[in-house]
């Protein structure tokens, strides 16, 4: 999952990293240390020594100053790449396991994922509308409502797999019910991640996407992002109720 901790962290790196940087911050901590170290009293040495720190700070600085949006953007496209990746595997594992439910629902909203995905990835045109944190931000958010997504449908396995099990008619009775009620709210999710991804590709188009459709589109991921926190809550709650229904099962066997 995409973290802005993480974007930070890669930036300041590939800030860093620049040979124009690297170089002459290393090369003169070094002359600096040396003559510490070894007690010269060379005044040349530590004017080098200095002058190389100096060079370095002064590279980085012109970097980020100058080409921030540039290396920001690099990083944006490296981690975006990586969580394509993730929501692939995560898709495919997914889909073997849906397999055994023997639901035709759970498959076609699976279906729907992977052609949000799809369409997600193949028109990234938006982005170049935006700056870098925007497109972080709404990439993010996405990503984390796709999460959810297939954790829930995750989870709707798992109840099929526990009533399955059970011997209880009441307590069977329950947990389908539950799963009724979680796939419902999946397809609702899919149906408000779709809405989310047409409103992104608008920003393509939008002449004040830097503004008023941009944070419409904000203001969209966030209730989007609570109503999905709110499903996981519900979700977590019910995880007593199933322990304690399969617990009774076992006694009563």
């Amino acid at each position: 999952m995409l973290e802005r901790r993480e974007f930070k962290r890669k930036f300041m790196i590939r800030l860093l990293a620049s040979p124009l940087t690297l170089i002459p911050l290393l090369g003169g901590a070094t002359l600096l240390i040396a003559q510490w170290a070894f007690g010269f009293a060379s005044g040349p040495l530590a004017f080098v020594g200095l002058t190389g720190v100096l060079a370095g700070i002064g590279s980085c600085v012109t970097r980020f100053l100058t080409g921030s949006e540039r290396v920001g953007r690099e990083v944006l496209d490296e981690l975006e790449r990586e969580t394509e990746r993730g929501r692939q595997r995560a898709l495919d594992d997914l889909g073997t396991r849906l397999q055994g439910d023997g639901d035709p629902r759970t498959e076609r909203l699976l279906g729907d994922l992977r052609e949000l995905t799809r369409a997600f990835k193949e028109d990234d045109s938006w982005s170049a509308d935006v700056g870098t944190l925007s497109s972080f931000d709404i990439i993010s958010g996405v990503d984390r409502l796709f999460q959810g997504c297939v954790r829930a449908l995750e989870r709707s396995v798992r109840l099929a797999e526990t009533a399955g099990r059970l011997n209880v008619p009441e307590a069977r009775r329950s947990i389908l019910d539950k799963r009724e009620r979680l796939i419902a709210e999946v397809g609702k999710s899919v149906e408000r991640l779709g809405g989310i991804l047409v409103q992104v590709q608008a920003l393509s188009v939008e002449k004040d996407s830097d503004s008023s459709a941009l944070q419409e589109l904000r203001d969209e991921l966030d209730r989007n992002l609570e109503v999905a926190r709110k499903v996981e809550e519900q979700i977590s709650s019910w995880n007593v109720d199933i322990s304690e229904y399969e617990r009774q099962a076992v006694e009563g066997r």
